[in-house]
């Protein structure tokens, strides 16, 4: 077995302990026993047990945002790039692939902070959250530094946040009832993405009148 062979099967068995163990109970014999290889292998290609793991979430966002993210930023329209967003994420939401893997170490990092936590977060997670932010501005028309713009963001990142931790049991009672099974089919999901948005862009709507509006009550009284 040739190297980029072994690096690419260690990869891929990590990402599987990984999201089924945690990064604690992801041992190394563990993972060499998924992907058939030996504890040295993962040394010389990754030196080491953290590196490995930082390895996978490179390598499982890669696969993720070139599945759901990255068309994002072609759309040009603000208004069009938030739905499109929202449908993305929502999606994601419902993969059983790299994308599902990559939800469960999510979940697990978020839940239980690993020693390499605050890099994760700055390479992986703060960016994701940054392009909602700068979305929302421009469907505000304010800079991403305005306090509404943040709040609004947050508001929708704690939604697709919510339904993401939900789904990470794969017999969720909560989606069950969310969306009437586990396994929900396409036509659903984007029912689903459809009302968020909807009711996402209703709170953008109403935030964004409220200085006008709280003005107007002023000088009336």
């Amino acid at each position: 077995m040739n190297e980029h062979v072994t690096k690419q099967r260690v990869l891929e068995a990590a990402g599987k302990v990984f999201a089924r163990d945690g990064y604690r109970d992801a041992t190394v014999q563990k993972i060499c026993a998924e992907a058939g290889a030996n504890i040295a292998a993962i040394n010389y290609h990754f030196q080491g047990k953290s590196n490995l793991y930082l390895a996978v979430w490179e390598y499982l966002c890669g696969i993720v945002h070139q599945e759901y993210f990255d068309r994002i930023q072609e759309v040009a329209d603000p208004v069009e790039r938030l739905r499109e967003t929202i449908f993305q994420r929502v999606r994601h939401a419902f993969d059983t692939g790299p994308a599902g893997q990559l939800r469960s170490i999510i979940h697990s990092e978020m839940g239980d902070p690993t020693e390499v936590h605050l890099e994760v977060k700055r390479r992986f997670l703060q960016p994701l959250m940054g392009r909602i932010a700068d979305t929302v501005a421009a469907v505000l028309g304010v800079d991403p530094d305005d306090p509404t713009a943040r709040r609004c963001a947050f508001s929708l990142h704690s939604q697709l946040i919510s339904l993401t931790r939900l789904n990470t049991n794969p017999n969720s009672p909560f989606i069950r009832r969310l969306m009437g099974s586990n396994d929900p089919a396409s036509e659903q999901i984007d029912e689903l993405s459809e009302h968020l948005f909807v009711f996402v862009m209703g709170g953008i709507r109403a935030v964004s009148e409220q200085p006008r509006k709280l003005q107007h009550r002023g000088s009336l009284s």
